[in-house]
């Protein structure tokens, strides 16, 4: 059985992202290529081939240029560890399945996205679920103090840099 989790997010990164046009897109794929995985659409069998050209191929064998940007938030913009959740700190136990107020849905930065994948939280979204958690600490089954401990760093993080925030992804 597969579990929700929370990972820091690179918002700013995101929002560069979301906002490149399709004259902006390759240039930042080249600026970025180093940071991509080596199996990664946007660097694997690229072979000498220029960036420009591989984006080119990319679109005529159907993807889309929203698509493409979709995955560079996918790939660029998740950092850390992925803390997986106990039942007390998912979203229906802590959030009683309704987006809390200011935490922003990929649906807002994705529109034609069919299923929600993840969630970005505020420091106090992750206040709510730290104090779930710490209510039921004695029923927790996956999460150990170190789990909650790193939770409470990305929180820390996010108050401390306007920048990052911490992503809620759903196991779907």
């Amino acid at each position: 059985m597969g579990a929700d989790w929370l990972q820091l997010f690179d918002k700013r990164l995101c929002d560069e992202i979301v906002s490149l046009s399709s004259q902006t897109l390759a240039a930042f794929v080249e600026a970025h290529l180093g940071q991509f995985g080596e199996f990664s659409r946007f660097r694997h069998q690229f072979d000498g081939m220029p960036v420009q050209e591989r984006i080119r191929q990319l679109l005529e064998g159907g993807d889309t240029e929203a698509g493409l940007r979709e995955e560079l938030v996918d790939e660029l913009c998740f950092t850390g560890a992925m803390i997986h959740l106990d039942y007390w700190g998912c979203y229906v136990e802590v959030f009683g399945g309704t987006d809390p107020a200011g935490a922003i849905s990929d649906y807002l930065l994705f529109p034609q996205r069919q299923e929600q994948s993840f969630l970005l939280l505020l420091p106090d979204h992750v206040d709510r679920i730290l104090e779930s958690l710490t209510l039921h600490s004695t029923e927790l089954t996956i999460m150990t103090e170190a789990d909650i401990d790193l939770v409470r760093e990305c929180r820390d993080i996010c108050q401390t840099d306007v920048s990052r925030m911490v992503a809620y992804v759903f196991d779907v």
